[in-house]
């Protein structure tokens, strides 16, 4: 492998962490919304 290919390749694993991270935020902000909402209906 080139010296490029290899660098090509790290920065291709950043990225997918990257975006895998904000998913994952993404994810938990939602679940928490959720929570919120079947908590007031389950009180209800």
């Amino acid at each position: 492998m080139s010296k490029k290919q290899i660098t090509d390749a790290e920065k291709k694993k950043e990225n997918t962490k990257r975006i895998l991270e904000l998913n994952f935020k993404l994810l938990k902000k939602q679940l928490e919304k959720h929570k919120d909402i079947y908590m007031r209906l389950k009180d209800k």
